[in-house]
């Protein structure tokens, strides 16, 4: 597998809703959500995102916590 490096201007963050045009494999046994502030799951993930310190930015997640369901 060859892999491209990414342009040095190139700049991607989870703000917008087009997430940079990532793609979920839809082989996968879970889900990517984006999300901001906290988690569904008590006592787990971030409560604000790494760019902008704040709850309102976003972030991607999957779900880990039992009892984690296939696909979601």
């Amino acid at each position: 597998m060859i892999f491209d490096k990414c342009p040095s201007t190139q700049y991607c963050d989870f703000e917008t809703i087009d997430i940079c045009n990532y793609q979920h494999d839809i082989t996968a046994q879970f889900k990517w959500t984006r999300m901001n502030k906290g988690t569904a799951t008590s006592g787990t993930g971030p409560s604000f995102d790494h760019t902008y310190q704040t709850a309102e930015g976003y972030y991607m997640y999957i779900e880990t916590s039992s009892p984690r369901v296939t696909g979601y």
